[in-house]
Parts: C-alpha cells; structure tokens; sequence
C-alpha cells in the first residue's frame, strides 16, 4: 500500500511539473533549412504576417477628414470675435 501511495504521489508531481511545459499562445513555424525557394517564400509570408499585424493595429481613417488650422488674419488669439464685438471704451470727459 505505501508503496503504490508513493508510486502515485510520484506520478501526480510528475505530471504537474510536465503540465506547465510548453508555449502559450500561437506556434511559430521554423524557417525551413534549405531550399531557396522555400526560404524566400517563408520571408514573405513573415513579411506579410507582420504587415497584417501592424495594420490591425492602426486601422486606416474611415471619416471625414479633419479641417485645416484656420490661419490667422492679423488678430490677436486672445481676441474674442471681431472689432465689432469689442468697440473701444468711450473717452473720458475732461
């Protein structure tokens, strides 16, 4: 009995420590070792594979486009609307 107690526990620890093996996540083909062919059609697809990944990342503009700064025509930017808005004080009597 103690004995296949012990065989058990063995075979629980084994198996818990060979569960955490591995790579998590998507598996990355190797480059192949020879073969021209096969090599350039690899980068391709690497190259390919990293344009769609950078794409997904900044999707392109679907909106309007946004207006152009509005230049300046001489006013102050502290101005609020036109000279006509802000008549000059009326002079003082003296």
């Amino acid at each position: 009995m103690t004995r296949t107690a012990i065989l058990a526990a063995g075979a629980a620890a084994f198996a818990l420590s060979v569960a955490g093996c591995g790579k998590v996540g998507t598996l990355d083909r190797p480059a192949p070792m020879w073969g021209e062919e096969a090599k350039a059609k690899y980068a391709a697809q690497q190259k390919a594979a990293a344009e769609a990944k950078a794409r997904a990342q900044h999707p392109v503009q679907t909106g309007p486009e946004p207006l152009p700064p509005v230049e300046s025509q001489g006013h102050s930017e502290t101005t609020l609307g036109s000279p006509a808005d802000n008549p000059p004080p009326p002079p003082t009597p003296q």
